[in-house]
């Protein structure tokens, strides 16, 4: 496999050899590999990931070969997360594992900035082929003078790759929570099913998830109607099988800088949901339960941590004010 994964041995050294059989490759050695993954080494995945991953991000690919190499991925995820039977291989599990989480993160951004670009191109009428899109390209891809990719196919594209990432996720961030888990206890095919719950701290990198969400939301300006409300339940999904704590941690993260949109974005939402309380006490106070002692100590850690805590005091106020109002005096004295 370590000669497979050589792209010299893959493909030759030859200019033609390297632009017109690349492509043809590494979706056949994509093909072998989802059919022998399971009997990988950590070592040799980690190899695969490598090198897939690394494709994902060459921009003189095609995006359906960054869809290839999405989903090669993704068919890897499972054979990573059963080969943790001990301390050291859920280590190495949970190190590949968020390797492929960076490596979705990472396209998400590259989306954030080229998909304003690709909606104004339709708009205007405008061939991807045009002067400004063929800089961005690497030096042999311009010089090789491929055919351009008509608009509608690329936005396809772009849809059906964006769909892969989106639903890859839900299973990338439910294997690296259960990483550290007995694989006794849990399985991947109980996905959403089940939620063990396990220290966030130790197990979901949640500044590498929040990036799912603070690039993700853009990439759905590309999709229309019913396409936009199923993105949206894919969305949803993710944040489903997310522990609270690792939410409220991507939610809290922002009022770091409160003078930012995103930090008053959340404030209001959060004074939204306080001013609530009071309308139907009752329920509410079963619903925040597991949140507000979650609330609380995020604010009051950060608070003293940061060097504005002006945005979580005030949620602090929001919060014990909502609460007083409402009677659930409990919730203040615990």
């Amino acid at each position: 496999m370590q000669e497979w994964t050589t792209i010299l041995v893959l493909v030759g050294t030859g200019r033609a050899c390297f632009e017109t059989l690349r492509p043809l490759a590494y979706s056949l050695l994509a093909e072998i590999v989802h059919h022998v993954r399971g009997d990988l080494s950590l070592s040799q995945l980690s190899r695969i990931i490598y090198l897939f991953s690394s494709n994902m991000h060459d921009a003189s690919l095609s995006l359906s070969i960054h869809t290839t190499c999405a989903r090669l991925m993704l068919n890897l995820v499972e054979p990573i997360f059963e080969k943790g039977v001990d301390q050291q291989s859920m280590d190495e599990a949970r190190i590949l594992l968020g390797r492929i989480l960076d490596a979705f993160v990472g396209k998400f951004s590259t989306f954030k900035r080229t998909i304003p670009q690709l909606l104004e191109e339709g708009e205007e009428g405008k061939s991807h082929s045009n002067l400004r899109s063929k800089l961005e390209l690497p030096v042999q891809a311009v010089l090789n003078l491929q055919v351009p990719v008509e608009h509608s196919k690329e936005v396809s594209d772009c849809k059906n790759l964006i769909k892969t990432l989106v639903m890859g996720m839900k299973t990338i961030i439910w294997s690296i929570t259960h990483a550290h888990l007995p694989r006794s206890q849990v399985s991947p095919s109980t996905h959403g099913t089940q939620q063990v719950l396990v220290s966030s701290s130790s197990n979901l990198p949640v500044w590498k998830a929040s990036g799912v969400l603070k690039s993700g939301v853009h990439c759905l300006a590309l999709f229309k109607e019913k396409e936009e409300r199923d993105m949206l339940h894919l969305f949803s999904q993710i944040l489903a099988i997310m522990e609270p704590r690792d939410l409220m941690d991507i939610k809290l993260d922002v009022l770091k800088n409160p003078d930012s949109p995103a930090a008053k974005l959340v404030l209001h939402l959060f004074r939204y949901i306080f001013g609530a309380v009071a309308k139907a006490p009752a329920d509410f106070e079963r619903i925040l339960q597991p949140h507000v002692p979650v609330i609380m100590e995020v604010c009051m850690r950060n608070a003293t941590e940061v060097e504005k805590p002006l945005a979580y005091l005030q949620l602090l106020r929001t919060m014990f004010r909502a609460l007083s109002d409402a009677n659930l005096n409990s919730y203040c004295v615990t």
